[in-house]
């Protein structure tokens, strides 16, 4: 209403946002459970908008994504060591934890619940 029709149907996120809240209020005056209640995920890209007129947010997004591999890299060396120490507290523990020969709990019994 503030640009008017013509300077807002020229940028093509307002489209988008028109044509969501326009699915919106279709389903609102349906009623019923049907697939456009799928189309309500489509509201949460219009935090899209953010990115474009916000350069400093782009940048640390950007930043993000781009440390994503050594992030994987150090997640995998978290797990080969807690896998290692999951083998050695089975190996040192497993059968310790007996008192008037019933186990307590299944601390260190098997693999799983190292």
């Amino acid at each position: 209403i503030g640009l008017g029709w013509q300077e807002y149907s020229k940028d093509t996120m307002n489209n988008f946002d028109a044509l969501v809240v326009l699915v919106s209020f279709i389903e609102l005056f349906l009623d019923t459970s049907s697939g456009l209640t799928a189309l309500r995920c489509f509201r949460l890209l219009r935090i899209l908008k953010l990115f474009r007129n916000w350069p400093d947010l782009r940048k640390k997004v950007d930043a993000l994504f781009s440390s994503i591999e050594e992030i994987t890299y150090f997640v995998g060396l978290m797990f080969l060591f807690m896998f290692i120490y999951a083998i050695l507290g089975a190996q040192l523990f497993r059968g310790k934890f007996v008192i008037d020969g019933e186990p307590q709990r299944p601390n260190f019994d098997n693999f799983l619940w190292s």
